[in-house]
């Protein structure tokens, strides 16, 4: 053989190797890329189960909130059944321990302090006129 024919048939030999070489990658790159499509569905399952799991959370969470207020309202409903008077103090407390309200209650007792004072000078002076 001669060298060209050497050379030529080198070149052939890595040809193939390379060919053989591409499609172990392509092989390769499709497992890959299969890989990556199953990890993408598991994860956007997982996605989806814990979106669906986060609202039944705050559905379950509002029923709570919505349960409670029934049951404390209830509570607050038989409390007042059983002492009258007692209910009626909590609700004045409640009521006072809001700023505004309290000062409108120190507003509204004064004026009618004053007036009271005021219808208690002038029955004295109709009274004192009447003599």
């Amino acid at each position: 053989m001669s060298q060209l024919q050497k050379v030529q048939q080198i070149k052939e030999s890595e040809k193939e190797g390379i060919i053989e070489d591409i499609g172990i990658l392509q092989q390769r790159l499709k497992a890959l890329d299969k890989s990556i499509q199953k990890k993408r569905e598991i994860f956007e399952e997982y996605d989806r189960t814990l979106s669906e799991t986060e609202n039944a959370f705050n559905k379950i969470s509002d029923t709570t909130k919505t349960l409670l207020e029934v049951v404390n309202k209830e509570n607050q409903n038989l409390q007042n059944q059983l002492n009258p008077s007692q209910y009626q103090q909590q609700q004045q407390q409640q009521y006072f321990q809001q700023p505004n309200n309290f000062n409108q209650y120190k507003q509204s007792n004064f004026q009618n302090q004053q007036t009271q004072q005021y219808q208690q000078t002038q029955n004295k002076f109709n009274q004192q006129n009447q003599n």
